[in-house]
């Protein structure tokens, strides 16, 4: 199973429509004339052929949240009202477009595929589906294609009209994890090459998951991640305020921190497994923590070394 997130193409109609036949990706459009857009009106549609038709026997069902009535043309209305009150005038940073894609010969069922579209809602950081608008196309297997789901999700917040933004690196990481989990908790196969695997409530890498399974003994780095997520919780809820205390939670849990290269930063244990921090919590981010403390790292390294404490 792989979740690619996949490129939206607006398409201008001027009589007929007019796609790029070299592009098979998933059109969206807007049936009206959006703000900041020149040109003529355009409409949304699925999109899984060249020129943008889709045979009724493909789609095996459509869902969809934040309409009030569940058809296509009421859930347009919405996110054209949504994209015309918004202050960002590229519909592109406004809308994404995912595609869950099943290895050959698998199947979702209602029940995991609306478990798939949640995991992966969740994970990206869009809630709740009653939080967001979204739509999604369940596209039966064909000769080309294997069964999967294109997810539509407008980042406008139905509650208070805020954009929801992208977090850099956790970006590609967040894909990563939402295909994980979902193979998972969904029973789907995962893809040899996947370096993530979601094992015992916890993601892993493929090495140490390989490691659980083959000596049913938990990992160093399932020992070094829940004593990351211990911070990371004291982190949010303001009970480590300095790089002082931070420093002294690693140190307590047998990692030592150091910098890596291009300014990022490592947790290392004493058997030398590196874990990166930011990797797997974004608040751990140095660039963050530097922020949040209001003091270089520099400085805290300073402290620890004059108050006598060993990492």
């Amino acid at each position: 199973m792989k979740i690619i997130r996949e490129r939206l193409e607006i398409v201008k109609t001027a009589g007929k429509d007019k796609t790029n036949k070299a592009d098979k990706s998933f059109f969206l459009n807007v049936r009206k004339v959006l703000k900041g857009l020149s040109g003529a009106p355009v409409s949304l549609r699925p999109h899984s052929e060249p020129g943008g038709h889709v045979h009724p026997d493909q789609v095996k069902a459509i869902f969809y949240t934040g309409s009030p009535v569940p058809d296509a043309d009421t859930w347009t209305d919405e996110l054209e009202k949504l994209v015309q009150i918004s202050a960002v005038k590229s519909l592109l940073a406004k809308v994404i477009h995912y595609t869950i894609k099943l290895s050959p010969g698998e199947r979702f069922t209602d029940e995991n595929a609306r478990l798939s579209l949640e995991t992966l809602l969740e994970i990206m950081g869009f809630g709740t589906a009653a939080d967001y608008l979204t739509m999604s196309f369940w596209h039966a297997e064909t000769e080309s294609q294997p069964e999967h789901l294109h997810l539509v999700a407008c980042r406008i917040s139905l509650r208070d009209n805020s954009i929801l933004t992208e977090h850099g690196r956790f970006y590609p990481f967040g894909l990563m994890k939402a295909r994980a989990k979902i193979e998972s908790v969904c029973g789907f196969s995962s893809s040899p090459r996947a370096i993530i695997l979601y094992r015992g409530g916890m993601y892993l890498n493929r090495e140490a998951a390989e490691f659980e399974e083959r000596t049913g003994e938990p990992s160093e780095e399932r020992r070094m991640l829940g004593a990351v997520e211990a911070i990371a919780a004291e982190v949010r809820s303001g009970g480590v305020t300095t790089w002082k205390e931070f420093l002294e939670r690693c140190a307590g849990a047998d990692m030592n921190y150091i910098l890596g290269k291009r300014g990022g930063s490592v947790l290392q244990s004493p058997s030398g497994h590196e874990l990166y921090p930011s990797f797997w919590f974004p608040e751990l981010a140095r660039g963050k923590l530097e922020s949040r403390f209001q003091q270089p790292y520099g400085e805290g390294l300073a402290q620890l070394s004059g108050s006598g404490s060993g990492i």
